[in-house]
This record gives C-alpha cells, structure tokens and sequence, in this order.
C-alpha cells in the first residue's frame, strides 16, 4: 500500500487540507486492517474455536431457566487424551480416576450427589493418527457408565460415517452399506457389547455462532464473510439442555421423547439464548431419523412443516435383537433405572443398623417402591411422575465374587410404554454387608 508522505509540521497544512485528511483515514484504514488480520488469526485458529465452542455450550447448558437448587452442574477439566490413556490401560475401570470422581466420590459417600448424567465433550471419530482407537475408549466409557450407574453422552463428528458430504447424508442406503461394511467391525463390537446401553452418541453439529460480520469494536473490524469461520457446537448439549428442562417441567423424564400440540416440551429443542434458531450442519428431516436410531445415534430432526428440531428418539449405541428390548436401550428408560438405583442404594446406607436380616431390608425397600407403583395406564404427565411405575420386584442375594457384600436385583416395569411391548428395567446395586445388616 502506498502511503503520501509529507514534510514539515503537520499544523503548516490547513484545517481543510483533503490531501492531510485522505493521507490520515487511509493509514487508519491500514492500521485496521493489520489489527483485523490479527484478530482473525486468533479467533480462527482451531484451538481457540475449540475451546470457544466448549464455554458458548456451557454457557448455554448453565442458563437453561431452572431452579438452582434442583440442578447441579459440575464441570471436570479433563481433556480426551488422558481420559483415553488411563480407559485404554487401567486393569479395571474401578481403578479409574473418573470412577472415583462419580461413583466413590458421590453415589457411594453420606452425603454425597449422584451424578444423573456425564456429558463429554467429544466427537467420536476414525483416526489412525490417535495413540488411542476411540470405539475402544467408547466401549470402556459404556462399562464405567454401568458400573457407575450413569449414562454417558457424547456426539459423532460427520467424519465417522466417511467423508463430510451433505449429499451423502441423503442416502440412507449407502450410510447403510457403509455402517455394515468390514471397516465397521469396531463400531459393530461396540454395538453388540453389554454396557453400550449406557453409552448414547448425538449427531449432527448446530450452529453455535455464525461468521464474524465487519463491524465497530474500538477500531473496524473487516471479516472475509468465509463460512468456513461458522462455531459449530456439539449436539450432545442440546440433549442434556433438553434433559434438564424436562426434569424441571415435570420432575421426570418419562415423556422425553414427547411433544405437545404446541410443539413444546419432551422432545423439542428451544432456541439459544441469543434467540439463534437451531440449525444442523446436516438437516435430517423427522422421516428418517429412526433409521439413524436403529443405526445407534440420536439425531436430533426437523419436523415438517414447522421445521422444529427435536430429539425424537434416544435410543443407546447398544444393538437389540429382540423387539420388545427396545425400550430398555432408551435413555430415559435408563434415567428412571439410575435414578431408582441412586435412591435405593441412599436409602439403604441411611438405615444402616436398622436391619436385622436380609428379608427386612429386601421388605423396606419393596415399600417404598411400591409408593411409586399405580394400575392406571393413561393419565395427566403430572400424575403419571408421580406414579412412574407399574410393577416392581426385588430380590437380594450374596455377592459370589466377594463375600462382604450382597447383591440387589430390582425388577422394573415404567408406567410409560412407548412400544407395543412391555419391558422390565433390571437394576443390580451392590451393598455392602454391615449396610444389610
């Protein structure tokens, strides 16, 4: 850029000098355009979108209007890669630091929190590149979600299913082929592994920000408009944002997938707090997300004509081959089966000295499980929390890996039977014997 220059004292030119004033609008125009470059080189870079995208999500989980006392967020700042290390070597996942943190730490301490879900903040994806595979990380997250009695969420980046083509996305066939190809016997491992009930993927990205706009901020800030500058936010937010706002309106979580006639609540996914809509990276109509449920991801999908975006299903990565287990591999089926365990297991500690025998514990918690059974089969959602179960059985037994402890089989059948079919939840909580008595 070629810039006038001139001699003297700037003061010897008169106040209406055009020449002066060009000359200094144009070095300002420099200088903006240096500070933008540099701005955009920052914002832009991967890292920084990265961890942008991270704290805008948190940011949008952590204002979801609820009341503070019933919702506790915590938050672990553990990246993936130790995360993978210590999964992919631990001997046990019960030697495992986030193990501790969630089951010894809370579910299995007086006093302490049971985490009802965990949240992470990965997509999970092919890369030969990574020391660690990430199905194979997946599937030990599943079992440290059943052994913790949690289930964990995470998303699915575009690059798992190939290469990020919006037309491919289209047809379902090939995204079939291509799932059941022998490049896929990891993910089908995963699939057909018994903890995968507890491990649920999200798909696709949304739009967290768009692109920077030119716009005065101190000095002006010149943006290329490059759409490739749009944050994209993992959907796994969304899911639990719903969740909360869910547990919130009904203290419960059976109509998860739900929706009424005003296209509100259960399913549906609301606006950001900045008033953004919600809009995917791929734009999945309602139509064919149970072929991506039946596939093992949750999409979150468009509804005709509104064009609301709601997660309509949530079913695990688990593979059922009975039909009338479906409905054990949803995730507010597991909500309800976790949150019943979380609650016998509390209730159990809390009496410790009270029970003379193993039939006087396996009673009280019969009775008190029985004060959430009801017949009725259809009713208001309000009544239908309160009454979230049908039946109800509970058998304890010792433990025939470890003397000290007994083993607690509970039987579970939900009011809310969104198939045909009725399924039983089955909860197995270990005790230990001096909490039996």
């Amino acid at each position: 850029m070629q810039i006038p220059t001139y001699s003297g004292r700037v003061d010897k030119y008169p106040p209406n000098n055009i020449l002066l004033t060009a000359a200094i609008n144009r070095l300002i125009y420099h200088i903006d355009i240096l500070c933008s470059q540099q701005l955009t080189a920052v914002i832009n870079h991967t890292e920084f979108l990265r961890l942008e995208a991270s704290w805008l999500s948190v940011f949008e989980v952590v204002n979801v209007p609820v009341a503070k006392q019933r919702v506790n967020i915590k938050l672990l700042d553990y990246s993936w890669q130790p995360l993978a290390f210590e999964l992919n070597t631990a001997f046990s996942i019960k030697q495992t630091r986030l193990f501790h943190l969630i089951y010894h730490q809370e579910l299995n301490t007086a006093g302490g929190l049971p985490f009802g879900l965990v949240l992470i903040d990965h997509r999970l994806k092919f890369n030969a590149d990574d020391e660690y595979d990430d199905l194979y990380t997946a599937q030990r997250l599943a079992e440290l979600g059943e052994q913790s009695l949690c289930p964990i969420v995470l998303s699915c980046d575009l690059t798992f299913l190939g290469d990020n083509n919006n037309n491919q996305w289209i047809d379902l066939n090939k995204m079939a082929r291509i799932l059941q190809s022998e490049d896929y016997t990891l993910w089908h491992l995963l699939r057909e592994h018994a903890s995968a009930k507890y491990l649920y993927l999200t798909l696709p990205d949304f739009i967290l920000r768009k692109n920077y706009q030119t716009q005065v901020m101190g000095f002006i800030f010149y943006t290329d408009n490059d759409p490739r500058q749009i944050l994209w936010g993992n959907s796994a937010y969304l899911l639990c944002m719903n969740i909360i706002r869910e547990f919130e309106r009904i203290s419960w979580f059976g109509f998860l997938r739900a929706y009424d006639e005003n296209g509100r609540n259960g399913a549906i996914i609301q606006s950001l707090n900045n008033g953004m809509p919600i809009i995917g990276k791929i734009d999945i109509p309602s139509e064919q997300e149970n072929f991506w449920a039946e596939q093992g991801f949750i999409p979150f999908s468009s509804i005709y004509l509104s064009g609301q975006k709601g997660f309509f299903s949530n079913y695990s990565v688990q593979k059922l081959n009975y039909k009338h287990n479906r409905q054990l591999s949803m995730l507010q089926t597991n909500l309800i089966a976790c949150r019943f365990a979380h609650f016998i297991k509390m209730r159990i500690r809390n009496h410790i000295g009270l029970y003379d025998t193993i039939d006087d514990c396996k009673q009280s918690i019969e009775q008190w499980l029985k004060k959430y059974v009801s017949e009725v089969d259809y009713g208001e959602e309000s009544i239908m929390a309160d009454y979230p179960l049908k039946q109800c059985t509970v058998a304890i037994e010792a433990d025939p890996d470890d003397p000290t402890r007994y083993l607690c089989q509970i039987n579970l059948r939900p009011q809310y039977q969104y198939e045909i079919n009725e399924s039983d939840i089955q909860i197995a909580v270990s005790l230990a014997a001096q909490d039996v008595g």
